[in-house]
C-alpha cells in the first residue's frame, strides 16, 4: 500500500450507484406492484352519483348552426 487516498471520480460513482441498483431490483421481479384500480374505479363511481345527483339527466351539450 501507498498510502495515497484513493479519488473517486464522479463518473465510477454514478455508474458504480446505477449497477448496484439494478443488483438489489433484480430481487424484486417476482412481486407484482400494488394496484390501486378498487380505489380509483370507487371515486370515478362518486364522480359520476354526483352529477348524476346535480344535472339533468336529459340535458344536453347545445348545438349551434354554422
Amino acid at each position: 500500500m501507498s498510502g495515497k487516498p484513493l479519488q473517486l471520480s464522479r463518473r465510477a460513482l454514478i455508474g458504480g450507484l446505477a449497477s448496484s441498483e439494478g443488483l438489489l431490483l433484480s430481487g424484486c421481479a417476482d412481486q407484482q406492484p400494488p394496484t390501486y384500480g378498487n380505489l380509483l374505479r370507487m371515486g370515478d363511481n362518486l364522480t359520476y352519483g354526483a352529477q348524476r345527483a346535480l344535472f339533468s339527466p336529459t340535458a344536453l351539450a347545445r348545438e349551434y348552426d354554422r
